[in-house]
This record gives C-alpha cells, structure tokens and sequence, in this order.
C-alpha cells in the first residue's frame, strides 16, 4: 500500500522542471519591463483581499443599496449644507488699519508706559504686603493659642496690611488714578 501513495520519481522531476521554468520566465519578464512610478494611492485599494471567514463571504452576498439613490438619516451634523459662495470682504468694515495707527500715534506713550511700570511695582508690593500679612496672622494664631486672646499690635498691623492692599488694588484695577503710599497717598492708618 504505502508503494501505491508515492508517485513516479519520474513525474515528481517534470513538475519541478515545471515550476523552475515558469519562474524564469516571470523573472525574465521583470527584468525587461520598465521601471514604474510610485502607484497612487487608489491602485493600493485594487489588491486582492485576503480570504474572509464563511460569515464575511455570507455577509459580502446581500445586495447593498445603490449608493446614489440611497441617503443617509439627517442627524445634526449630517444634514445637508447648500453650498454658499465665499463672502467678499466689504469695503466699509468697522476695523481699518489706518485708523487704527493714527489712534495709536495719538495716544500718550509716555503716560502710559509710566503707568504700566507703576502698576507693575504696585503689584510687587502688594504681594509682599498679603505674604506679610500672612506672616502676622500666622503669629497672631500662635499668640492666640498661647495667651487665650489677640494681640492689639499685631491686629492692627494686619488692618494696616489690608488697606495697603486694598488701595493698591484700587490703582491697579483704575479705579483711581491716586497712587498709593509712599506716592500719592501717605501710609495707611488702622480702622
């Protein structure tokens, strides 16, 4: 029996001479063909899909509607939009660049850029003034804890503090134009 399952040795060497034949006939065939350009993209798309599974080929068999009759449910943001042209700029637009540089040469630089500087300074001081006021209540606490009431001098030196800051915001948020101390506002009294 096991005689009868292998084939001929001559057979077997006619279907290797076969297939030696027929690849050096592709290769020949490649050598001679020019070279080509990169394929576009949609030539990738046309390679042959690998095999499916039995539910893929099922699946593939039902007739799928015609893509131009067919449409898609309006969603939100699937609706149709009609196509709108470009808008045209206008000529009468409320920005103009002319304008604007000539109401930017009219201002004064000066003032201005001395009230930045100013307003920078003021900013410095008035974080330093809540960290300081920070430090104090911290030791008010501990004075607290440790004599059962507030210390008159440390409460008002927080007061103090507060309105610093409180006059020092007013600058920098240009509700008053008064510079605080030590320009021209003098220090800070206690309420």
């Amino acid at each position: 029996m096991s005689e009868e399952k292998k084939p001929a040795p001559a057979a077997k060497a006619k279907t290797t001479t076969a297939k030696t034949a027929a690849k050096k006939k592709t290769t020949a065939a490649k050598k001679r063909a020019p070279v080509k350009k990169a394929a576009p993209k949609t030539a990738a798309k046309k390679r042959a899909a690998p095999k499916a599974s039995p539910r893929k080929a099922a699946a593939a068999k039902t007739p799928e509607p015609d893509k131009k009759t067919a449409t898609a449910p309006q969603t939100p943001g699937n609706e149709p939009h009609a196509e709108t042209p470009p808008k045209q700029p206008e000529e009468n637009t409320s920005f103009n660049k002319d304008t604007l540089i000539e109401e930017l040469k009219d201002k004064d630089w000066p003032t201005i850029v001395i009230r930045g500087i100013f307003m920078l300074v003021f900013g410095v001081l008035c974080q330093i003034a809540l960290s300081f006021t920070f430090f104090l209540a911290l030791i008010q606490f501990i004075v607290m804890v440790g004599t059962g009431k507030p210390n008159e001098t440390v409460t008002k030196a927080i007061s103090i503090a507060a309105t610093y800051m409180g006059q020092t915001l007013s600058f920098l948020s240009f509700k008053t134009e008064e510079k605080p101390f030590p320009f021209d506002l003098g220090f800070p009294q206690a309420d």
